[in-house]
Order: C-alpha cells, then sequence, then structure tokens
C-alpha cells in the first residue's frame, strides 16, 4: 500500500510538472512567434519611414508640427518616476493633438485655479530634452501612425513611451524567462517518473530496501544487527529452511554506494552454492538531501535571469538566443559537476550514538509501515529503556501504541523521497527499522534520532515495559 500511495504521488507530480510546462512553453511560444515578429515588423516600418509630403498626410509616413510647452511634471509614484510634457499652441498642423496624449492626475489644491495643459504627452526618461525644456519652449513634434514618437529641441531628439524601437526586447525577454522555466519543469518530470518506473522503464518497487534471496540448502538462523550501518551478519541454521536474506547494508562497510542493499550472496556468513555469482548492488533512491533541491534551482533562476537579460544587451533576435544558449551550458555543466561530486562524497548513513533517555521523553515523530503500531495521525513518540510508542497526546501519556520486541534498528539517513508518508520537516532524520521483512521507518527530528536508538536497544528487564514509572514532569 505504502509503495502504491508513493508511485501515485510520484506520477501525481510528474503530471502536474507536465502541466506547468506545458502551459508556460505555450505562452512562451506565443511571444516568440506572435509577438516578437509583430514588434519586429513595426520597429522596421518605422525605421523605413519617411517624412510626409507638404500637401498629403499620412499616418504611415512621418508628420512635424510645431508646439508650445505649457508645463513640464514628474510624477513620482512608488519607486518610478514619470515624466510628462504639456503642450499647446499647435501650429503648422490640426489644432487638436492626435495620438496617444494621456490627461496625467491633478492635484486639487485651495486657492486660485491654475490653468492646466490641454494635452500631455509621456517622455521616456530625463534627458535630453525634458531637462532643458521650460513653459513656453517651442517643440518639433513627429506623429507616426497617430502617436507622438519623439520630440525636438534645438537639434537635441528625445523619445517617448511610443518609441517602437526595440519593442520586440520586452516580450523576447519574457519568451527566454518561460522556455528555460518550461525545461527545468520538463527535467523535474522526468526525474519523478524515473523514480516511479526506474531508467529502464519498468516498474519498480518503492520503499523496500533490502533484496532477497534464495540460496538451495542453506537457511537463516538469526540476522545479528551490529551497530547502525554495519552489514548485517547471517548465519547458518541447517538445511531444509528457506534461504531469504535482507540486505541491511548501509553503504558505510565498503558493501556498495551509499543507499545500497546488504552483503553479496556468499558473502558476512551466508553460504551459497559454490560458483554463484553475486548479485549487483542497486542503488538506492535519492535522498532529500538540501543541496539536491538548492542545486537545480539555483541553476533555473541563475540560467532565466541570464535569458532575461539577452535581450537587452544584443542587437537581434538571433543574437539573443545564441547568447543564452552559450550562457547556459557553462551554468549546466557546473551543477552537473557539483552534483555529482556530492553524489560521491555524501554518505547515506548518518553516524548516531544510541542514547536512552534516563525517564521517558515525549517528542515529536512519526512511526511508518504497514504494521498495526504505525498508526496515521500519531505525531508524537515516547522513548525510554526498553520503550518507544507512538501517541497523538503530546504530552505522551494518552493512545500509547508500543511497537513490539521484533523490531530492529538498521541505521539512521536522510528521507528518500520514495519514504511511504507525506514529506517530513526540512532537517528530519528516519530510522530505518524491520521488523521481520517488513520495513518500518521511524520519522523524527534530528536531536530526538539517539533516543529512538536507545529505546530500540533494550535490556532483558526493564521497569518501563510494565507501565512507564519514573516519568519526567
Amino acid at each position: 500500500m505504502n509503495a502504491l500511495l508513493a508511485s501515485v504521488r510520484h506520477r501525481s507530480a510528474a503530471l502536474t510538472r507536465t502541466a506547468i510546462a506545458v502551459a508556460v512553453g505555450l505562452v512562451a511560444g506565443w511571444l516568440l512567434l506572435v509577438t516578437v515578429p509583430r514588434a519586429l515588423d513595426v520597429e522596421e516600418a518605422f525605421a523605413a519611414a519617411d517624412d510626409c509630403p507638404v500637401a498629403e498626410v499620412s499616418t504611415e509616413c512621418r508628420h512635424t508640427v510645431a508646439a508650445t510647452v505649457t508645463s513640464t511634471a514628474a510624477d513620482h509614484q512608488h519607486r518610478s518616476t514619470y515624466y510628462w510634457l504639456g503642450l499647446g499652441h499647435v501650429r503648422d498642423g490640426p489644432g487638436a493633438l492626435p495620438g496617444r496624449l494621456k490627461a496625467g492626475p491633478l492635484t486639487h489644491r485651495p486657492g486660485p485655479a491654475v490653468p492646466v495643459a490641454p494635452h500631455r504627452v509621456k517622455m521616456d526618461g530625463r534627458a535630453p530634452v525634458f531637462a532643458l525644456v521650460r513653459p513656453g519652449a517651442d517643440l518639433q513634434l513627429t506623429y507616426w501612425r497617430g502617436e507622438i514618437r519623439y520630440v525636438e529641441f534645438r537639434g537635441l531628439r528625445q523619445y517617448t513611451t511610443a518609441d517602437p524601437r526595440g519593442g520586440y526586447r520586452l516580450p523576447l525577454a519574457a519568451a527566454l524567462f518561460l522556455f528555460s522555466v518550461a525545461v527545468a519543469c520538463l527535467r523535474g518530470a522526468y526525474c519523478e517518473a524515473l523514480r516511479v518506473t526506474g531508467p529502464s522503464g519498468a516498474a519498480k518497487p518503492v520503499g523496500v530496501a533490502g533484496h532477497v534471496g534464495a540460496a538451495g540448502h542453506v537457511g537463516v538462523g538469526n540476522v545479528g544487527v551490529g551497530p547502525v550501518g554495519a552489514a548485517a551478519q547471517v548465519k547458518s541454521a541447517g538445511q531444509g529452511e528457506s534461504a531469504g536474506y535482507i540486505g541491511l547494508s548501509g553503504g558505510a562497510d565498503g558493501a556498495g554506494p551509499a543507499g545500497a542493499v546488504g552483503p553479496a550472496v556468499g558473502s558476512a556468513g551466508f553460504d551459497g552454492p559454490a560458483g554463484s555469482a553475486a548479485p549487483a548492488a542497486p542503488t538506492g533512491p535519492a535522498s532529500q538531501e538540501p543541496w539536491r533541491i538548492t542545486l537545480p534551482l539555483a541553476s533555473v533562476l541563475l540560467i532565466s535571469c541570464f535569458a532575461f537579460g539577452t535581450p537587452w544587451v544584443t542587437g537581434g533576435v538571433p543574437t539573443a538566443v545564441l547568447l543564452t544558449a552559450i550562457g547556459a551550458a557553462p551554468v549546466l555543466a557546473g551543477a552537473a559537476c557539483v552534483s555529482q561530486r556530492r553524489r560521491r562524497r555524501t554518505t547515506d548513513t548518518i553516524k548516531v550514538a544510541p542514547l536512552a533517555p534516563s525517564v521517558e521523553e515525549c517528542f515529536p515523530g512519526t512511526i511508518r509501515g504497514e504494521l498495526p503500531y504505525c498508526q496515521e495521525g500519531f505525531g508524537y513518540l515516547v522513548a525510554a529503556p526498553g520503550l518507544l510508542a507512538s501517541t497523538p497526546d503530546p504530552f505522551g501519556l494518552l493512545a500509547r501504541c508500543p511497537v513490539p520486541r521484533t523490531l530492529t534498528a538498521v541505521r539512521v539517513r536522510p528521507p528518500y523521497w520514495t519514504d511511504p508518508g507525506p514529506r517530513p520537516a526540512p532537517g528530519s532524520q528516519v530510522v530505518e527499522c524491520r521488523d521481520g521483512a517488513t520495513p518500518v521507518y521511524v520519522v523524527t527530528e534530528q536531536q530526538y534520532s539517539a533516543w529512538v536508538l536507545g529505546a530500540l536497544r533494550r535490556p532483558t528487564d526493564t521497569p518501563f515495559r510494565a507501565g512507564g514509572t519514573n516519568r519526567r514532569a
């Protein structure tokens, strides 16, 4: 059941990320294939437009008229400043100024009425014209397609916010940014799918770290578990018994990489048939280590921000796309190199010394598995020498569900993405246990893992089994 739930969770995550990638990719495709070409066509038409003849005025040619500045205003809104020129007394043209002329906000103050400029145009910055002109100065306004594109004053030219040049940059930057996000989402969906099917495409069991095998006439008598993370010692018990073996190695003894299963057949006291080949130890699932999240996230943010900035420093679409690809290559290579080195250096098993509390201690934690004492909603653990129980009571007094003596600690490790149940909080640790052949996972905070190990290391006689005396107030 836990394996099925984990598989459903990963498939749902993969489908969600795929849907997000498709939606973001469609928006980026629309910007790149529709909006950017349209902006480029407008820019080319503006660059190719000539001055209008005296006898014929058209919106497709540049038409220049003279006007007088009636006011200048710098509106400060939040952290932005907008520069407006008030225009009037138009000469050599129609009395009403066509185009995108917006009326700015008016401030009503007590006192005599102040004349308001009939029309205002928003300038693209302060320099050079806006900083020089004063009310009463004469300007030359140039129209194209019904909008004022730039103004001229004493040989200086300043464009308005209706300047069509470079209008493709913003949609292109947004398209490259969204494409980077879409690719990252597809990569995440692929990784989620691999956690369910494996690299070969075949469905793999989720949540079982051991390997069960058979060896003919030699059986298993006892499984001795030493310190946490050590390989399991399997002893012979005679003929005729089943020879199943469960690998409990954490990779700290040279038995394979971190997270691999236990020793191969014929090793660690297991007498297999002569000449039998040891099976290859499969790689364990990916753990929820912080760098596995921060490294891809940092790479995506760096590439996306770089992609968003390339259109503003280049002179065309092909150059911006090429520069984005060139800039993304070293980031991806560096992330892959760092990830590979971290995988080799990071040990899966965490060394924790068992420490049994002298009195009963209640702390946050859950027990997950497919056994009756693995109760959902029991978010606290009670630990003492020879006692480990789960409870929904934060004081540890009510509805205790103790674990049996058959539960044995194997090792302490980081959480896996394939672990059953919800994802634990950051910084949590998992005490991987076995109850016979059934895996059980005790999830708690880092500072309480030693108490869990100490509680599972039971002495022969303990007063805490009977009813929990000597409890700390």
